[in-house]
């Protein structure tokens, strides 16, 4: 699912900016916003998590059952 930022585009356009995010932790609240910021449009985005995706994280954060053992980091991006 893809959110539309047409609205917001007036207040700031993120191809054009040089603000890079970190964002610490794609747990529950993380990995929706690593999402929300990809479809607003931000390119320079760093995830930082040493956690692996676990069974109970599936119903409340972005992962799917194929991501169960492997890194929150790389599955974020997949």
């Amino acid at each position: 699912m893809s959110i539309d930022t047409i609205r917001q585009s007036y207040i700031f356009d993120w191809q054009a900016s040089q603000v890079p995010v970190w964002i610490f932790g794609v747990g529950a609240t993380g990995s929706r916003m690593f999402r929300l910021w990809i479809d607003a449009g931000c390119e320079d985005i760093s995830i930082c998590d040493p956690d692996k995706v676990e069974a109970h994280n599936l119903s409340n954060q972005i992962y799917i059952d194929a991501d169960v053992g492997e890194p929150k980091v790389k599955c974020a991006w997949d």
